[in-house]
């Protein structure tokens, strides 16, 4: 772990480091409350935005060096294009190879249907985690403690209304991820 942190700052800014720091303390302590361990959240909390200083160009240049494929939605774009090639370099420079980190890396971003414990964990550590500052953020970081689907539930659907005021296109797989989480708090009975 030590020589990854070593590496990894030297592949991303400050302030970028500063949050990948925030993200792992938040997964420490989710972890607890979404019964995961520890390591395997520290683990995919540590290479999530590796890739996140990399250049569009070199983000291009890599996937297809390497034979990435991204969906018309992702190619192009970095917010998306970071964790499919975060779980590349994790895979193949780092010999990580338990599946569920490899999938919390890269969904990251987006989530997914069928979201396992690990990658909702690592998804909600990256919206809350202590350098976060946006509008809602205090309510996600509140509802936690409550149920942490309704967390995720409400941070996607933020993602979403903000994607959409900002004119841009929204993923498929976040649209299906707030979805699943919708349909596990409406079989729980909790109110939205």
């Amino acid at each position: 772990m030590e020589d990854i942190m070593i590496e990894l700052k030297k592949n991303v800014s400050e302030k970028r480091y500063i949050h990948i720091l925030g993200v792992i303390d938040s997964a420490d302590e989710l972890a607890e409350k979404f019964s995961v361990s520890k390591e395997r959240a520290r683990l995919a909390a540590i290479f999530h935005d590796y890739a996140k200083g990399m250049s569009k160009k070199n983000m291009l240049e890599f996937s297809k060096a390497n034979k990435l494929d991204f969906d018309d939605i992702e190619y192009g774009n970095k917010e998306l294009m970071h964790g499919k090639i975060a779980r590349h370099i994790a895979q193949n420079n780092y010999n990580v190879n338990d599946n569920d980190v490899l999938n919390a890396i890269e969904f990251h971003t987006t989530g997914r249907k069928k979201m396992s414990e690990l990658e909702k964990l690592i998804c909600l550590a990256d919206y809350i985690e202590k350098n976060r500052d946006y509008p809602g953020v205090d309510k996600i970081r509140n509802l936690v403690d409550i149920d942490y689907n309704l967390a995720l539930y409400t941070a996607f659907n933020g993602t979403i209304i903000h994607l959409i005021d900002e004119n841009k296109i929204v993923h498929t797989r976040t649209v299906e991820a707030r979805n699943y989480l919708l349909s596990i708090l409406n079989e729980k009975g909790v109110c939205v």
